[in-house]
């Protein structure tokens, strides 16, 4: 970390560690009542970015997971299920090595179709009104009258 101060160093590191800039900036020693602006201002500098990714790219190199590494794992998982009697696990993990190592693919048929909406809409429409029983459209309104409560008018003298 060259060119950098002691707190920017600090505020690094913690960046990594909380990956929130205000946060970082409390735990490398900035005031409270600055922390937040001061964490933004150190976010935006090239050294203090470039420094970030490096340490990162550090992290990234140490967890490493190859196919190698999970083809290999899974081969202690298949022995073990071996010696536990347990078929399910080693034909699991057999299909894991297939997927790992791409002889074993899932293949997925997607059908698309386009639809018109506005003639969708319009065919859903006419079924609804041939479906309506013309029975329930026409009202007698004489009936529904007859069961109204009456409307009584505040302003009758």
């Amino acid at each position: 970390m060259n060119h950098l101060s002691k707190r920017q160093i600090a505020f690094v590191a913690a960046y990594l560690e909380c990956h929130e800039a205000k946060a970082a900036a409390l735990k490398a020693g900035y005031a409270p009542s600055t922390a937040h602006v001061a964490g933004e201002k150190l976010m935006k500098k090239p050294l203090i970015k470039a420094e970030i990714e490096k340490e990162r790219n550090k992290i990234r190199e140490r967890t490493r997971y190859t196919v190698e590494k999970l083809i290999q794992k899974t081969d202690d998982a298949i022995e073990f299920a071996r010696a536990k009697g347990n078929a399910m696990a080693m034909v699991k993990g057999v299909e894991l090595i297939g997927k790992l190592t791409g002889l074993l693919i899932e293949r997925q048929h997607v059908q698309t179709e386009t639809v018109d909406l506005v003639a969708a809409i319009a065919a859903a429409r006419a079924r609804a009104a041939l479906a309506a029983p013309r029975a329930a459209i026409d009202v007698d309104y004489r009936e529904v009258e007859s069961r109204a409560a009456p409307v009584i008018d505040i302003f009758e003298e």
